[in-house]
């Protein structure tokens, strides 16, 4: 199983000559936990898709934890019936 993985995007505006490339890096090595790192480089003319946005560089730490919850839904041999169960079956 491969725990590094890298990777690398770019997006391309080829009417105006504006672009993004984004490497990034993620590691799956521990049970249940993500970690992705990932670099944003913008850069074009002032007026292009690219060149308008605010920033020209951005750096993202994502980390994640995953769980499961399980529901027990076990029938209680020593619970006493109440009124609104049939005479002797278990109360859940």
């Amino acid at each position: 199983m491969l725990y590094f993985t890298p990777a690398i995007t770019t997006i391309v505006n080829l009417n105006d000559r504006s672009f993004q490339i984004s490497p990034e890096a993620a590691y799956t090595g521990f049970t249940n936990f993500d970690q992705r790192l990932k670099a944003s480089f913008i850069s074009g003319p002032t007026n292009s898709e690219f060149g308008k946005k605010p920033y020209d560089f951005k750096l993202e730490l994502k980390v994640g934890y995953y769980f499961l919850v399980r529901h027990s839904h076990a029938i209680r041999r020593d619970a006493a019936p109440d009124s609104r169960s049939r005479a002797g079956s278990p109360v859940i």
